[in-house]
């Protein structure tokens, strides 16, 4: 331990220069980058920022008042173009000032730990020039090579001949896929010109059964004192977890992060809600939560007293099947009972009645815009003055036998309302995780609802987009949106301020009309979108269901699961019956042909003679 620490302080006084590469496509110089960029600072005497976009005379700022140097080019040839450009403007006895120059990019959160920590354990390795990680020999196709996120260089390599004319060599990489080669091929030449080299994860692990540590064990990278970790291990796909078993990678290694370092994770997360679709975020770290409803809660009375729930009543035969769940929100919370129909109000001012305690609005309302109306206008105060709120309407599906039509009413209440016990835990996922903004039921899948796993947006998709632009939100639609399809959720009342300020301007113009159209309206789209305009906000949608209710959808899921692999299989083999398409031709034109034999055999020779062109 006393050697590091003597390590440590060896490494403060060495003279550093680094070149940092930054790209984002929208342009904006994320936290996450900020952090990066001070701890580098800390023990370099010199950095420079190349910029591969356009970043803002904000961002600009934050980097010249700090010391950097700021390059900005345009996106070109990627980290090795912008490395070269950074490096042209220096010539060689700049360079000898320096004892270490570090070549380094955004590709990666961190650091985890102290730079001082990195290089007091890359010290005690007899090399010229390292890395964190390694990326082991693919056969013949290419060698061992180090990863090119953070490498750093002793003057012995960065002043050589060699390295000068590498970098004076090199040809722009016009694709992604020679950049990787240029990865490849570096660390090979400076080996192959008598340089020697290491990687911090190399002696620590049995690397030949991992290709890519970083990204497809980041995990094993990270308890193995990495101290960074790749952003692609969150940005990839689902398939790309699915298909290698790595669904739990992300989620695991961010707990990891949290609870064995210092570093912000917050920084992580609040890049990854702008980055990706609300319904990915919510897959890759598995934001899915199953409630035991039965079970007690110590909730604070305060966050009760902060919690409120809207209540839309269209339907006066629904009253008694609805009062039940509404009567789950706790004593201290507060009630609000919206209608278009003061025969429906009083009816629900007579069945509440036999609950004193609890304090209970009603509110009538204009017959437009339905439950949306009373969520966002007609109770427009409630958002703020409480934390959390539950929005809820009662549920028919005229259009659909009454049997599925019930399915769906238990659907929506049961997933939000299920019992008091469920409601309190509820609250305490709010409580416990600032970034939750809203919790919805999971996307229905049963009966006529399969239909919005194959066309989740239908005739809403224009609107969607409208909507997405006036609220300045990403004009860009979640191919998978975790909707809260029924429009019962619960949601944090900071969460839906794009769409409340939208309100507040346009009123009740914003609503359409009755009679209202079975689909594609306002009041459609904006159930499909809610998790866009959360997101903006900088929170995530989670989604939650008590367990009697997860018992069933599993199985749900599963029957879905096989009927697709059945149907799936079933059409390989329908495909494989059909002739191919050239051999279909053929016999089609044989048939035609042979009842006329000169015709016949000329066609036949012209197929041999073409055949033997093809094949000299």
């Amino acid at each position: 331990m006393k050697m590091f620490e003597q390590l440590e302080k060896q490494n403060r006084s060495v003279s550093r220069f680094a070149i940092y590469v930054y790209y984002e496509t929208d342009n904006l110089l994320y936290d996450y980058a900020k952090f990066y960029l001070s701890k580098l600072k800390a023990i370099c005497s010199k950095v420079i920022v190349v910029s591969n976009c356009k970043l803002d005379s904000v961002a600009q700022g934050w980097l010249t008042t700090r010391g950097f140097k700021l390059v900005q080019r345009g996106n070109t040839g990627y980290d090795f173009a912008a490395w070269k450009d950074a490096l042209s403007r220096m010539d060689l006895k700049q360079l000898e000032e320096y004892d270490e120059l570090i070549l380094c990019n955004n590709s990666v959160f961190g650091p985890l730990f102290s730079f001082d920590e990195l290089f007091a354990k890359m010290e005690t390795r007899k090399c010229d020039f390292w890395g964190v990680s390694l990326h082991p020999a693919i056969g013949v196709i290419q060698k061992t090579h180090l990863q090119s996120y953070f490498l750093v260089f002793k003057k012995k390599v960065f002043c050589s001949d060699a390295f000068r004319n590498y970098w004076k060599n090199l040809s722009l990489p016009s694709t992604f896929q020679q950049a990787i080669e240029e990865e490849i091929k570096f660390t090979p030449y400076l080996e192959d010109s008598g340089f020697t080299w290491s990687a911090l994860l190399d002696s620590r692990l049995d690397i030949k059964n991992y290709i890519d540590i970083p990204r497809n064990n980041p995990l094993l990278s990270l308890q193995n004192g990495s101290p960074f970790i790749k952003k692609k291990v969150f940005l990839a796909p689902y398939s790309y977890y699915f298909d290698r078993g790595l669904v739990k990678d992300a989620s695991s290694s961010l707990d990891w992060v949290a609870k064995n370092t210092n570093y912000p994770v917050n920084l992580i997360e609040e890049y990854l809600i702008k980055k990706l679709y609300p319904s990915q975020y919510k897959s890759i770290f598995h934001k899915n939560y199953v409630i035991d409803e039965n079970a007690n809660s110590c909730l604070n009375e305060d966050v009760v007293k902060r919690t409120a729930i809207i209540f839309y009543a269209y339907f006066d035969d629904l009253c008694e099947k609805c009062v039940p769940f509404i009567l789950n929100m706790p004593e201290k919370s507060q009630v609000f009972i919206v209608s278009s129909s003061k025969k429906t109000l009083d009816k629900y001012k007579d069945l509440l009645s036999q609950s004193p305690e609890r304090k209970i609005e009603f509110k009538l309302q204009e017959n437009r815009g339905r439950n949306e109306a009373a969520y966002f206008l007609t109770c427009r105060g409630v958002w703020d003055k409480f934390s959390y709120i539950c929005l809820a309407h009662d549920k028919k599906l005229r259009h659909l036998p009454k049997v599925e039509g019930d399915s769906a009413f238990i659907h929506s209440f049961q997933n939000v309302l299920a019992t008091k016990g469920f409601v309190l835990q509820l609250l305490e996922l709010f409580e416990n995780n600032e970034r939750i903004g809203m919790v919805v039921p999971p996307t229905p899948i049963h009966s006529e609802w399969q239909g919005i796993l194959r066309v989740p947006y239908g005739p809403n998709k224009g609107i969607c987009l409208d909507l997405l632009k006036k609220m300045e939100c990403e004009e860009s639609l979640d191919p998978c949106p975790i909707a809260p399809y029924g429009g019962n959720f619960w949601v944090r009342s900071s969460a839906l301020l794009p769409l409340l300020r939208i309100i507040d301007k346009e009123g009740i113009s914003f609503f359409p009309k009755e009679p209202l159209a079975l689909d594609g309206t306002v009041l459609h789209a904006l159930e499909r979108i809610y998790p866009e305009i959360n997101r903006k906000e900088g929170f995530f949608t989670a989604v939650a269901s008590p367990n009697s209710y997860v018992s069933a959808y599993f199985d749900n899921l599963h029957y879905l699961a096989r009927l697709y692999s059945n149907q799936c299989l079933n059409l390989s083999e329908e495909l494989a019956k059909i002739p191919s398409t050239r051999s279909f031709v053929v016999q089609k034109l044989k048939q035609k042909l042979e009842p006329y034999p000169l015709i016949y055999k000329i066609a036949k020779n012209l197929k041999l003679l073409l055949t033997a062109k093809r094949s000299i």
